[in-house]
């Protein structure tokens, strides 16, 4: 009897020298950012001017000159910003680093007009531009070739008669998504392996003008999350913001209550440009007719619509057309057309952050011994 507990006991001994039992520890990672605040009694002009230079003409290369900035793309990696000069007729780059400005696309042979939603993919090196009237068409140009009219290739054009396509994305398949606003719907464009079209779907919408889940209300920008297939949409007559998830055929409204137009916390009035961060975490929006940009935490709740916080607001003589987010400094650069600027904020501070998810971790007893000793 005495030999089996002996040897019961050296069995446990060395069955707790080979397995190593486990703990549950928890470990905070931030969610959304709380209290950020951006430098708004100084912000920098970098391209156009607020003053009224009625008799005084700039040359195109001048970064003063700026006429209509409608849309905005921010190569961050690079630091490059591009801009669509709507009535100035280019494509503007212009580096932040040093501000240099090149017009690298313009309407040189008819080359380009009335450009408006511009997007920029490396992946595959090619700039595309959504043209309005009379065209109504999105452009390609391949970056590695000069950048004129011999150059560019039409990848789509739709009916000018009820067509007015605005905002655009391009995936990592190269498919790409666009507003087609009087229509009210998104359309995915599929293209075979030279190039060429293949087929036009509607993504979202497509069901005429309304309010309903399976509709939207004159779309005016949209936001692909790739990531989590999601698209953000802002529905500019029901003065909402949509989440409408890739394959599905209706789209839930997440900002703003359905065709009520207001400027609380939880009202919009005409949302229209919009960008993630780099954990598609926090969606920055132009509530344009409020003359504001505000943030949402997409993790605050399950519930909807999401409280706003108000991180700029604007005087009543602006126009907000568009907005880029530097997802590595976060700075906020922010078009308007009245007066013709684009305009940089720098972020100011970054409090902690009160909303915090708790992740679980699994940390053996002995690795929690060996940290002591250390």
């Amino acid at each position: 009897m005495i030999f089996l507990l002996l040897f019961s006991s050296y069995l446990l001994f060395l069955y707790s020298k080979i397995v190593t039992i486990t703990a549950i520890t928890t470990t905070t990672v931030s969610i959304c950012r709380e209290n950020l605040k951006w430098n708004v009694k100084n912000p920098i002009i970098i391209l156009g001017t607020n003053i009224s230079n009625d008799d005084v003409e700039y040359s195109e290369n001048d970064r003063r000159y700026l006429n209509t900035p409608n849309s905005l793309y921010l190569d961050e990696q690079e630091q490059i910003l591009y801009v669509s000069n709507q009535n100035g007729a280019a494509i503007k780059q212009l580096y932040l680093k040093n501000l240099t400005l090149k017009n690298i696309i313009t309407n040189h042979k008819d080359a380009l007009m009335n450009p408006e939603g511009i997007f920029v993919s490396k992946k595959f090196q090619q700039i595309y531009v959504v043209e309005g009237w009379p065209h109504y068409r999105i452009r390609m140009w391949s970056t590695t070739k000069q950048l004129n009219i011999d150059n560019s290739k039409t990848v789509i054009k739709l009916n000018p008669f009820n067509n007015h396509m605005l905002s655009i994305w391009v995936d990592s398949k190269g498919s790409i998504y666009f507003v087609d606003r009087d229509n009210n719907r998104i359309i995915k464009a599929l293209f075979n392996d030279d190039g060429t079209n293949k087929n036009l779907t509607v993504v979202a919408g497509g069901h005429g003008a309304g309010n309903k889940p399976n509709q939207l209300n004159f779309p005016n920008s949209m936001y692909l999350d790739e990531t989590n297939q999601v698209m953000y949409i802002s529905n500019m007559w029901e003065n909402t913001i949509r989440k409408w998830k890739l394959g599905s055929n209706k789209g839930e409204v997440i900002i703003g209550k359905s065709g009520v137009e207001g400027n609380s916390s939880t009202l919009m009035n005409c949302p229209s440009s919009m960008t993630l961060d780099e954990n598609n975490q926090q969606l920055y929006v132009v509530d344009a007719c409020n003359k504001r940009i505000q943030i949402f935490c997409l993790k605050q709740s399950s519930s909807y619509p999401l409280v706003g916080k108000t991180i700029i607001q604007f005087s009543e003589d602006l126009s907000i057309s568009s907005i880029a987010l530097d997802k590595t400094n976060f700075n906020l650069y922010v078009a308007t057309v009245t007066p013709s600027t684009v305009t940089k904020y720098e972020l100011e501070t970054v409090i902690n952050n009160k909303n915090q998810a708790k992740l679980k971790k699994k940390t053996s007893i002995k690795d929690k011994k060996k940290t002591k000793k250390n």
